[in-house]
């Protein structure tokens, strides 16, 4: 080969090779804006939006924009009886967030079949809308109309309706909210423009209205924020935070919540939350295994734990058992819940003391009381699961329905493997039209208007209330990436442990305290019994006290009633006003110990009020009744009737039987006052200190009296006129 052959191949070899490197280095970006670009924010709405709401689609707009992504959508998936005020402002700053000048494209999509009120106000006011098919048209639904003709016109006119679009559309709107009205198909929607377009399916929607190639991945926006956006350092600095954030350890806070919710578990979740702000925990897991509990004391540690989180800080649920009834709420309260498996969560309905014993909603029968109370809790559960799971209506109705039996669901599965809930009474109507046949899906399960929802940790992650599956807490912790932090448990100190014996044993306790301070009472001087309830109201409000629930205040109140009772009994017997006034403060700083409130302001508190009033009832009639065994049978018992002195003469009753018959042993004999006669004290006959009142007259502490009328345990009594040697 001649050298200028063989320069010519070395000349094809070179460029050869530039090619290829050239290609390759054009590839890699190429590929790695492919994946990043196929990448899209999904952020749902499940009811009218509010300022807050608008503000987290904001937030997680701005931080998929820094993420590079391609695109947003908005899923309008409101369910028919979706309902709220609608809040213009709102309403402005989300046509204004979705605004291509913002710099991210947001697609609007409608997802939820039979859609009704709110969901047709959001299509005539958003800009482009598309809906999947069956999901064009809208239904009426009473329940969930939003606002007059008059007041939707001024309403669309000032989001930038025209004046004669938007009597027509207010027009339509007011008539979804009323009984018996049409619905609005789909080709009077598409004519009105509310709908632009009909889609089969998300991914052929996103890949035309994006340009993209299918799979597209969508994220949802509680992902996307709790990852946060990209990092706009450089890869040194970058490298650099990673290996000090390597080293810097991660540290979770692990909360286990077993056993009964009560008083007990409110003061452990309360240091516990304490403990991870002061130490500035990355992450606080709830380790759930409760069968449920007091319902004061529930909503109590959900607060908490809202408040938490309201902060900017982050907790979750782990379900390593069961969380039922209270402890359903407490994991709905921390938005994430991870499920163990062989775990189970639901059956939250209350159960209450009524006429006919313990109801429960769906029981037939049940009282008014009882039927506020459960409105009042589905309403509070329902706005809990709208606030923390808004981009899930299937949770939102499973949660419901948890509470209350009357609430009959469906669970279809669509063939695109996607899960609907729907009412009972939505799903048979969707079956009449068609949509939710056999050749569009199957039928999971039903629940009937008799049976509580309750989920295996497999269903609740299928239809979208938990989270996801662990085999483990170390498995949850993988899943909030921290498999490497260093876990912190926070079980229960002593004094919530005694808080937790001390509940359980309290109306004891109250009852034998009450018990003892009559046989105080009763017997001469301050002795044993009087020791022995003083010890067990202090034991009683130590508890009270070291759960959060008594104060300081209270407790000194209970016992200055307690003090200015003894003064009227023991130094100014007959004056009344100091008995009075001890009752009054006794009685109150005893209500006031028993609640976190001063009155209530809503069902559950009024009803743990009248708990309390029962309990209090409840340990009076007990004290009576020991009262009347106290005068039967104490004098005859061998130890403690030496406690009491009997009487000896006439008549064979004891001189405190009150059904003694045939006339007293003490009338005409005479005694002294041992404390002075106000009217009414104490004095002694033959040894015995008995209680007596005066004729009226003032008797002094030592002066002689006369018994001039006995009527069973009542003695009157007066001066003796003629004073023996």
């Amino acid at each position: 080969m001649s050298h200028a052959g063989f320069a010519r191949l070395i000349a094809a070899a070179t460029a050869v090779f530039a090619l290829a490197l050239g290609a390759r280095g054009a590839a890699a970006p190429q590929e790695r804006a492919t994946a990043s670009s196929s990448e899209v924010l999904r952020f749902t709405l499940r009811a009218l939006p509010d300022v807050e709401l608008v503000r987290e689609l904001e937030q997680a707009l701005a931080v998929a924009l820094a993420r590079q992504m391609r695109g947003a959508l908005l899923e309008l998936a409101l369910p028919g009886d979706a309902s709220g005020a609608i809040d213009v402002a709102a309403l402005e700053r989300l046509r204004e967030a979705i605004a291509p000048s913002r710099g991210l494209e947001v697609a609007v999509l409608a997802t939820w079949p039979g859609q009704g009120p709110a969901a047709a106000l959001l299509c005539a006011v958003l800009p482009d809308v598309h809906a999947l098919e069956g999901c064009e048209a809208f239904r009426p639904e009473p329940r969930a109309g939003i606002a007059d003709a008059a007041k939707l016109t001024e309403i669309l006119q000032s989001l930038g309706v025209t004046a004669e679009d938007a009597g027509e559309r207010a027009r339509l709107l007011a008539r979804l909210g009323e009984v018996g009205a049409p619905p609005l198909d789909a080709s009077e929607v598409r004519r009105l423009g509310w709908i632009d377009g009909v889609a089969a399916d998300r991914q052929s929607f996103l890949a035309a209205r994006f340009g993209l190639a299918a799979p597209i991945a969508l994220r949802d926006s509680g992902d996307v924020l709790r990852e946060g956006p990209p990092s706009s350092t450089s890869l040194d600095e970058q490298s650099t935070t990673s290996a000090a954030e390597d080293r810097a350890e991660r540290r979770v806070l692990r909360i286990p919540l077993r056993d009964t919710v009560d008083d007990a578990m409110v003061g452990q979740v309360e240091r516990g939350l304490a403990r991870a702000r002061a130490e500035s925990f990355d992450l606080v897991v709830f380790d759930i295994d409760t069968p449920g509990g007091a319902v004061v004391s529930m909503w109590a540690i959900a607060e908490k734990i809202g408040a938490y989180k309201a902060e900017g800080r982050r907790a979750v649920a782990y379900v390593s058992n069961h969380a039922i009834s209270a402890g359903m709420v407490i994991a709905l309260s921390c938005a994430t819940i991870w499920m163990r498996e062989n775990s189970s969560i639901g059956a939250a309905t209350p159960v209450m003391a009524g006429p006919s014993g313990i109801e429960a909603p769906g029981d037939e029968g049940r009282s008014d009381s009882a039927e506020k109370v459960m409105s009042f809790f589905r309403a509070d559960v329902r706005k809990l699961a709208q606030k923390v799971r808004s981009d899930r209506p299937n949770a939102v109705l499973l949660a419901e329905a948890m509470v209350d039996r009357s609430i009959a669901l469906v669970a279809f599965e669509t063939r695109r493997g996607e899960v609907f809930i729907y009412p009972r009474e939505e799903f048979e109507r969707l079956q009449k039209e068609g949509k939710v046949g056999e050749r569009e899906g199957r039928v999971l399960e039903e629940w009937n208007d008799q049976t509580l929802v309750t989920l295996t940790h497999a269903e609740a992650a299928r239809y979208g209330f938990a989270d996801g599956v662990v085999p483990s807490f170390e498995g949850a912790l993988a899943k909030e990436g921290l498999s490497s932090a260093r876990v912190e448990e926070l079980s229960m100190s002593w004094s919530e442990e005694l808080v937790r014996a001390l509940s359980a044993w309290s109306f004891l306790i109250f009852l034998a305290a009450c018990v003892l301070a009559y046989v105080e009472f009763k017997l001469p001087g301050f002795g044993l019994p009087g020791i022995l309830s003083a010890a067990l109201f202090a034991l009683l409000f130590f508890g009270k006290y070291l759960g959060g629930i008594a104060e300081m205040q209270e407790i000194l109140l209970f016992f200055a009633g307690i003090l200015l009772i003894g003064v009227e009994v023991f130094v100014l017997p007959g004056t009344f006003l100091f008995g009075a006034a001890g009752a009054i403060c006794a009685i109150l700083g005893l209500f006031l110990s028993f609640h976190s409130f001063a009155l209530p302001s809503n069902e559950f508190e009024m009803e743990t009020v009248l708990s309390s009033v029962g309990a209090f009832l409840a340990a009076l009639t007990g004290t009576v009744l020991f009262s009347l065994a106290f005068g039967r049978f104490l004098p005859r018992m061998p130890f403690l009737g030496r406690l009491i002195s009997v009487p000896t003469g006439a008549g064979s009753a004891t001189w405190n039987d009150a059904n003694a018959t045939g006339p007293s042993p003490y009338l005409g004999k005479r005694g002294r006052a041992t404390t002075d006669l106000r009217p009414s004290g104490k004095i002694r006959i033959e040894g015995a200190v008995l209680d007596a009142v005066s004729e009226g007259d003032f008797v002094p502490a030592g002066t002689e009296v006369e018994v001039v009328h006995a009527e069973g345990v009542r003695l009157t009594v007066t001066s003796a006129r003629t004073p023996r040697a």
